[in-house]
């Protein structure tokens, strides 16, 4: 799942639901599973770039960049704020080749560089600020890979520092919740869970 919000978000927490809708991993997909524990883990990144030109961050296990988790019970909430001027654009991918954000129209791609696309289904650091991300995606292990094309438009020379927060959650299957968690802790009632996320699969989104 990939969105940008234009509130703060919510970090999962141990009590949590996450509902998985779509096309996930066999072990994940249309599945429910309770938050039993959730790890803060900061991770920042810089990259330099040239005017008008992109480079791209691939997290598959290939790149060895390390945002898509290898243990089966394990979710990872990722938010991304960003820094280092208003001219960045970045546009995400997934799967790798194929831009997330598009509309319906065949020529309408997000095109870097394009003088009239270059702003069509990217983000900046304006609408993702570095302290107060608004930018959320969440990787399972066998997820197909996300890509951030970074492209930089701001007309010189510029580093661009991506803030991710890495929320690293140990998930388990709703009706094995309280088996796993903690010692001494007990299912909790479906309707007194702290609250559902469901989490949808960008398959969802064609039609």
């Amino acid at each position: 799942m990939f969105r940008i919000s234009n509130q703060p978000i919510e970090l999962l927490r141990p009590g949590h639901t996450v509902e998985f809708v779509g096309d996930w991993p066999e072990t994940k997909k249309n599945r429910s599973f309770e938050v039993v524990a959730a790890q803060q883990v900061p991770y920042i990144v810089d990259r330099v770039y040239p005017t008008a030109d992109y480079n791209d961050l691939d997290f598959s296990d290939e790149s060895n960049f390390g945002l898509i988790p290898d243990d089966a019970k394990t979710l990872y909430q990722i938010l991304l704020g960003l820094k280092g001027g208003n001219g960045w654009i970045v546009y995400p991918m997934l799967p790798v080749g194929h831009y997330l954000n598009r509309l319906e129209e065949s020529a309408l791609v997000p095109t870097p560089g394009s003088a009239t696309l270059r702003h069509l289904g990217g983000f900046t650091s304006e609408q993702s600020p570095f302290d107060d991300p608004r930018v959320e995606f969440h990787t399972v292990k066998d997820v197909h890979a996300m890509t951030l094309r970074a492209y930089n438009n701001s007309g010189k020379f510029t580093k661009m520092i991506f803030n991710f927060l890495v929320n690293r959650c140990h998930i388990v299957p709703l009706a094995d919740a309280g088996a796993e968690g903690p010692v001494g802790r007990r299912p909790e009632p479906r309707d007194e869970r702290r609250g559902v996320k469901k989490l949808i699969h960008h398959d969802e989104w064609k039609w």
